[in-house]
């Protein structure tokens, strides 16, 4: 498929595209929000043939969404590598509007709360143990000790706040036995960051045709179109100086996986700035049938992320100890060896 459009429309749907993009990187924060837009029926007509999809997969999907957020105290087209005056957050929910995982970063605190009953309830999970395994622990998170106080809040899906000096030892020791100390070359630098927001920029730019969609919801609509396999290979062929830095030695990584095809994203412009991005996700597999959309709604200006009141600290020693207390109740229920008593504490 090509997109034809005359010389005066393809520079004005590109340059409205191009500034909407500037305008949101002129902001100090920015959410995201990913979904499907579909429902049950859709998502499983489109997905039936591909590998493993049953239907309580499709019912899961159906109005799942994933948000993030940053915020920082300057434009984020300023914000570099290593800048610690900002924060995130992470959120996903079902179409209901409760959260099933919430996580807040604010400086070096991370706030965070999970609905493990709501996760056990989920449609994936009904043909599964899981609901009696989440009930009973939280039985067992009722008998710890008053000083664990943390982590019952964490089992019943409350608010906890994990300090990260707290527990850095820990992850700096789970770092250097799975993958080693990486050195600081190998890390990926601001200069590195704009190496690859150059070479996207430039193959999109370069192999994009842009025509002008109309209005509607209140937002100026612009569909972009681009060969898949082209860009694909535009872009490796770019970031391949960077391959050493993100380690990924040996064979530089090639097109092959993209489709043979123009694939187009529907852009969507509100009060000048990118609101939402919609792709086809048929596009890009021809095992999918039927479309799919897939949703990224952004939301510039979108404010501060702030913390939780009421959130107790979880310490790295409360659930060390509340593991190794649930393992020897487990060791006890199940009888040790030679008719011995089990152990609890």
């Amino acid at each position: 498929m090509s997109v034809s459009c005359g010389p005066a429309e393809q520079l004005s749907a590109g340059a409205k595209v191009q500034r909407a993009f500037d305008k949101l990187g002129q902001q100090k924060s920015l959410s995201a929000d990913i979904s499907l837009d579909a429902n049950a029926d859709e998502i499983y007509a489109a997905l039936k043939d591909t590998e493993d999809f049953e239907r309580r997969d499709a019912d899961l999907l159906e109005g799942l969404k994933l948000t993030s957020a940053s915020a920082f105290d300057k434009p984020l087209k300023d914000v570099k590598s290593g800048d610690e005056n900002g924060s995130g957050a992470f959120k996903l929910a079902k179409n209901n509007g409760k959260a099933l995982l919430e996580v807040r970063c604010i400086g070096k605190k991370y706030y965070v709360r999970g609905d493990l009953k709501a996760f056990s309830e989920l449609p994936s999970s009904k043909d599964r143990d899981d609901r009696a395994g989440i009930d009973e622990l939280m039985r067992k998170a009722d008998e710890l000790p008053s000083s664990m106080g943390a982590v019952k809040n964490a089992v019943k899906g409350e608010w906890v706040v994990l300090d990260a000096d707290a527990f850095k030892e820990l992850a700096e020791k789970r770092g250097k036995s799975k993958n080693g100390a990486r050195g600081e070359e190998e890390q990926l630098d601001p200069k590195s960051r704009q190496q690859i927001f150059d070479a996207v920029r430039k193959a999109l730019g370069d192999n994009a045709e842009f025509k002008a969609a109309g209005k509607k919801g209140g937002a100026d609509h612009v569909k972009v179109t681009v060969p898949a396999k082209k860009v694909a290979a535009d872009l490796a062929k770019a970031l391949e100086p960077l391959r050493k830095k993100l380690g990924k030695d040996g064979k530089p990584s090639g097109p092959d996986g993209a489709p043979k095809k123009d694939v187009t994203v529907d852009v969507a412009i509100k009060n000048g700035m990118i609101s939402a991005l919609t792709l086809d996700l048929s596009q890009l597999d021809e095992k999918v049938k039927g479309k799919l959309p897939l949703v990224i709604g952004l939301h510039g200006g979108a404010g501060g992320v702030m913390a939780p009141s009421g959130a107790q600290e979880l310490k790295p020693q409360d659930l060390v100890a509340a593991m190794m207390r649930l393992a020897m109740d487990r060791m006890g229920e199940r009888g040790a060896p030679n008719g011995a008593d089990g152990l609890r504490i």
